[in-house]
């Protein structure tokens, strides 16, 4: 099982849940200067931003033995 977004609990648990954890700072700061450059009159083309993510595997992600 792999969850989106790390939470506490994530790693309170017995074997953990592995995570992709995000930058929701980074992500909302990105979308907000965006937003006030249009409203200010930016008529740019649209762009892509790539925010890095991050796995962080837990007991829930690591491979079971074969038998």
């Amino acid at each position: 099982m792999v969850g989106f977004d790390d939470f506490a609990l994530a790693d309170m648990m017995d074997q953990g849940i592995t995570v992709i954890a995000q930058n929701p700072d980074r992500i909302g700061k990105l979308a907000a200067e965006r937003l006030l450059a249009r409203i200010d009159g930016d008529q740019s083309q649209p762009s892509t931003w790539v925010v890095p993510s991050e796995l962080i595997v837990r007991g829930s992600g690591e491979l079971l033995p074969s038998d």
